[in-house]
């Protein structure tokens, strides 16, 4: 099994703490701000998120959340697609059971 964090600066004192207990319970996949940190240097694999972004003067987080929310997207499509078949079926089934009330108003949005 792989450890993600998301980290955007991978300084602060409780994400190392963290990440030494990730690291030492198996591999680690880091999403983080280009740059380096501390984190960085004990990562197994190391994905950059865009650095846009003060650490402190940032109005908001937009760019590295749309960063990070692209990163994850496209790491649960891969996941996903290596079981494509099984997956979507599972994905269905747990649908169906967990929102039985939903329904679509949209024709485009209607199941088959």
């Amino acid at each position: 099994m792989n450890n993600f964090i998301i980290t955007y600066s991978g300084s602060t004192p409780r994400t190392i703490y963290i990440d030494n207990i990730a690291k030492s319970k198996s591999k680690l996949i880091l999403i983080t701000s280009v740059g380096e940190n501390e984190i960085k240097k004990k990562a197994d694999v190391v994905l950059p998120m865009t650095t846009r972004e003060k650490l402190y003067t940032n109005i908001a987080t937009y760019s590295s959340f749309i960063s990070t929310m692209l990163i994850l997207d496209m790491l649960y499509s891969c996941y996903f697609q290596e079981n494509f078949d099984e997956n979507l079926q599972h994905k269905r089934e747990v649908t169906k059971i967990y929102e039985p009330l939903r329904r679509a108003t949209n024709e485009v949005m209607i199941e088959d």
